[in-house]
């Protein structure tokens, strides 16, 4: 039946070729998302976690696993006590600044919980190796990929601080002072909606710098 293509950032959709996507919202989309991050995990963990409130939280865990076979066949979530995605999903890869199943809103229970971990510790590992990229690529010299990588760092985290302070580097040590400071002005233009925010001393100084050599 070929293979399954399974996309967890942005809006959660499942698709396999030949047929109409199939969105996953709610316990659905936690669900999948829950298999795919945590490969192995238990039934019991899953149903509780999913389904807390209910009188019986693993028959709502093999009601929703059954919808998945009526709308897919075999092979979404495999396994009898511990849970994994079936042989022919694939993950599809995140665009840019996409956010794990962003159609899932923010709550107070322990699986919102859970997403939100998730999110956070996703965006730092991301975080984490943009941060990499960029410095590997100053290290050989190559100015080129280090603008591409600290591009693709911004457009992951628009408003992270950190991001914007290495695409502005990466300006500097390029001699494009006036694009390293349009990074900045911008920075501070969205910094107007936050009273009292300030950028932080290191970033200053960096604008600072770019406004010397912009001078120069």
């Amino acid at each position: 039946m070929g293979h399954i293509e399974l996309q967890l950032h942005g809006a959660a959709l499942l698709r396999r070729a030949g047929e109409p996507a199939l969105p996953l919202r709610g316990r659905a989309a936690l669900l999948v998302a829950l298999v795919a991050l945590e490969p192995g995990v238990s039934r019991e963990r899953a149903a509780r976690l999913l389904w807390p409130d209910a009188p019986r939280p693993r028959h709502n865990l093999r009601q929703q696993l059954l919808r998945f076979r009526q709308a897919l066949g075999a092979g979404l979530i495999e396994g009898d006590e511990h849970l994994r995605l079936g042989a022919d999903v694939r993950l599809a890869p995140a665009a840019p600044g996409a956010e794990l199943l962003a159609d899932e809103a923010p709550g107070d229970d322990e699986a919102s919980g859970w997403l939100q971990h998730q999110r956070t510790a996703l965006g730092r590992a991301t975080q984490a190796a943009g941060q990499q990229a960029v410095a590997d690529a100053e290290r050989n010299g190559d100015l080129d990929a280090a603008l591409q990588a600290a591009l693709a760092l911004c457009a992951a985290a628009p408003h992270d601080e950190a991001s914007l302070a290495t695409l502005m580097r990466v300006h500097y040590l390029r001699g494009e002072g006036a694009a390293g400071l349009g990074v900045y002005r911008e920075f501070e233009r969205r910094l107007q909606a936050w009273p009292g925010a300030r950028p932080a001393a290191a970033t200053l100084a960096l604008a600072q710098a770019l406004q010397r050599a912009e001078g120069a």
